[in-house]
């Protein structure tokens, strides 16, 4: 009989498994700073510490947990510490939420993910499960309106949408005309690959991503071919899948830069815990990980897709070891036909997404109906009014506040006055109307400023009092501003009182 042995992932070899551990904290202590730093000048030195909190509360939980674990099975305090690990759970989940998720959301997301996630299996090199994967789940899944009302609540910035939740709004597969459009005016490559959009902690900032990547795999910290093989097949996906549509280039680009695909792929897929050992295994985990992506984004109702994939994956690496089981010299045919079959996998995953999605075109979202003498429309001063004759129309220029300069509890130095211009014809009809200027929420505002908003106005009658305006959904206080500006004007021709 023969026996087959593996090396597993914890066994000491000339690059120790706490030297790994140190390289990998460093990298995620690298983002948690940049993260820092970052909204410390966004936003405030208030949100910018509340990074050190959100990450202090997950590592502190998460050795407090490990130490009551290590102390139940007789170990030292040293010993928990070099065979544990117990910082860096906490580090990958802290980074792996909003900066604004409550703590007690934090605490006792870490605390469910530790105990869940490795504890019950024994501690580290036991787990099943990414124990940070775990956690990110139960964030986004069980405590979603705590978090979404501490964003809220914090700062400006935090409402603008994250390009994950604006990609998944156009079902990931927008039009040309779509991705021209107003929702996506904040959103541009370089934002994409410098953070400056929201996010969780870790995910927003691509190049610093990418570069520590770099430096962990020149350290044999995390194998290249995961997040490569991850990224890459998915980046293809997205590049076919978008061209069919008549997409370009920064449709892929987009497609890989939003949401948690870079930090997924470099500091939770690749767990030597929880990914296979062999390197054919780790390409089929990888490619398998990168079609549930791909599945979940464009079919499911899940808004990202990249913690789920993983999570799935995990539980299949023990058939993917044992399927690849045996002397590699003499599994080599198999080998190769497993990598084929993952690649036929994802091109009929390709052609299914394809035959089954469209693109989808900008839509507007309305909201309710008001009059313009309400007293929400009439909270917002006017700045000025200017009229200039145009043939038997009259253009007027009206400035007026918005929710940043009226309604906003953190001040921000880009607010200023809305301008509209509306054109009105002899029976104070609207003609047409624009937005020349917007001072407010980029991202969130700024769905007002767009021709399909504007067109509900056309054949509106100024000189009605009671004449009903929409407003547009999640904008609806600078929908307030425009319609503002229009009782600046209906005021200017005499209208009903």
């Amino acid at each position: 009989m023969k026996y087959i042995t593996r090396i597993r992932p914890n066994f000491r070899d000339r690059i120790s498994t706490m030297r790994i551990m140190l390289d990998l904290t460093l990298g995620l202590l690298i983002l948690t700073i940049v993260a820092a730093v970052f909204y410390s000048q966004t936003v405030s030195l208030s949100v910018g510490l509340r990074v050190v909190y959100v990450v202090a509360t997950a590592v502190i939980t998460n050795i407090v947990l490990e130490l009551l674990f290590g102390m139940a099975r007789k170990k030292t305090i040293k010993q928990v510490f070099k065979q544990q690990f117990p910082w860096v759970t906490g580090l990958i989940l802290a980074l792996a939420v909003p900066v604004t998720t409550n703590l007690y959301v934090v605490a006792m997301t870490t605390a469910i993910s530790v105990i869940f996630g490795k504890i019950v299996y024994g501690g580290f090199g036991q787990n099943v499960f990414n124990p940070a994967g775990i956690g990110r789940a139960i964030v986004f899944s069980s405590f979603a309106r705590p978090v979404v009302e501490s964003i809220t609540k914090t700062s400006d910035i935090f409402t603008s949408a994250t390009p994950a939740n604006l990609m998944n709004s156009f079902g990931w597969l927008p039009t040309v005309e779509a991705f021209n459009s107003k929702a996506f005016a904040h959103i541009d490559l370089k934002g994409l690959l410098f953070g400056n959009h929201f996010g969780t902690i870790g995910e927003t900032f691509a190049i610093v991503i990418i570069l520590v990547a770099m430096y962990l795999i020149a350290r044999r910290v995390i194998d290249w071919r995961i997040p490569v093989v991850y990224v890459g097949t998915l980046f293809i996906a997205a590049w076919i899948i978008g061209a069919v549509n008549g997409l370009g280039i920064w449709y892929p680009l987009t497609f890989v830069l939003s949401g948690g695909v870079l930090f997924g792929a470099v500091f939770m897929l690749t767990d030597p815990v929880t990914c296979p050992t062999q390197v054919t295994g780790r390409v089929v985990f990888a490619m398998g990980a990168a079609v549930i992506t791909l599945l979940i984004r464009f079919l499911a109702n899940a808004p990202e897709g990249v913690v789920f994939s993983i999570l799935i994956m995990n539980m299949l690496t023990p058939l993917i070891e044992d399927f690849l089981n045996g002397q590699q010299t003499r599994m080599k045919k198999r080998y190769v036909s497993i990598v084929v079959s993952m690649v036929v996998v994802v091109g009929l995953s390709i052609v299914w997404v394809t035959q089954s999605v469209d693109a989808v075109a900008p839509t507007l979202d309305l909201g309710e109906q008001v009059t313009s003498d309400i007293e929400d429309v009439d909270r917002y001063g006017l700045t000025s009014i200017e009229s200039k004759a145009d043939g038997a129309n009259t253009l007027y220029t009206v400035a007026v506040e918005g929710y940043g300069l009226r309604d906003s509890e953190y001040q921000n130095p880009k607010y200023q006055e809305n301008i509209i211009e509306v054109v009105v014809d002899s029976n104070n009809i609207i003609v047409s109307a624009k937005m020349t200027q917007f001072g407010d929420t980029e991202g969130i505002g700024d769905l007002v400023n767009d021709d399909l908003y504007f067109e509900t106005f056309v054949g509106k009658d100024l000189s009605k009092a009671d004449e009903m305006y929409d407003t547009v959904s999640t904008a609806t206080k600078t929908s307030y501003s425009f319609i503002r500006a229009l009782r600046a004007i209906s005021d200017e021709i005499g209208g009903d009182k």
